[in-house]
């Protein structure tokens, strides 16, 4: 099972972002963050294949499909999770094998793909 975090989180009108917790399994996010792109491809029960990410000595992260699961995301200003959210200028949040936490760098743009359908958030322009 993974790591589980208490407390709640809501999203208000002025949030921008986007909660991956009601996506259909299936779905892709590709996420620009300030130094690397990840594809996540969201599989059943919260759990993920994530691809990319690529590290300062020129290696990737995940150079293959790697199942994981998206705990959340924060701001670097803020120690607060927010569980299944990916928004601009926060911090994902991805647990890897036995309770490994990875964290991003900043999240600059999101764009997700669905059956038949794209939609790109362009939080950076």
């Amino acid at each position: 099972m993974h790591v589980q975090y208490d407390g709640d989180f809501y999203a208000t009108r002025d949030d921008k972002g986007l909660s991956v917790l009601g996506l259909k399994p299936g779905t892709v996010l590709s996420v620009e963050t300030a130094n690397s792109v990840y594809r996540i491809k969201l599989l059943e029960d919260e759990e993920i294949e994530i691809l990319g990410g690529m590290k300062a000595n020129g290696d990737y992260r995940f150079a293959c499909d790697t199942k994981a699961y998206l705990v959340g995301s924060f701001s670097p200003s803020s120690p607060i999770l927010r569980e299944g959210w990916v928004g601009p200028g926060m911090c994902m949040t991805i647990e890897v094998g036995e309770k490994q936490l990875i964290r991003t760098s900043p999240v600059k743009n999101v764009t997700v793909e669905g059956d038949g359908w794209s939609y790109s958030f362009d939080w950076d322009k």
